[in-house]
């Protein structure tokens, strides 16, 4: 499988199966892949801690990548956190 491949593999609403019930922190809870970016959702999570699982996750499936930023998407610190992550095509 290729990189954008893998990524779509990985392409979920729902990471933590968690069906409903509030998501937990630092876990992905949803992944998305458009236009060669990866991007992944954390609740109640670090900026810092976000791309330093973001990279794991990436390791651990083999996906080749140029960059990783993260971004605070929530109303208050440590809420929602976005990672995207630029990938390599």
């Amino acid at each position: 499988m290729n990189n954008v491949e893998k990524c779509k593999a990985l392409v979920t609403d729902d990471f933590q199966g968690r069906s409903g019930d509030y998501p937990r922190s630092n876990k992905p809870v949803d992944i998305t892949y458009f236009d060669g970016k990866l991007v992944i959702s954390f609740k109640n999570t670090y900026e810092n801690h976000a791309i330093q699982l973001t990279r794991r996750l990436l390791v651990k499936h083999d996906i080749e990548y140029e960059s990783v930023i993260a971004e605070q998407t929530g109303e208050y610190e440590n809420d929602w956190v976005e990672t995207t992550t630029i990938i390599k095509v």
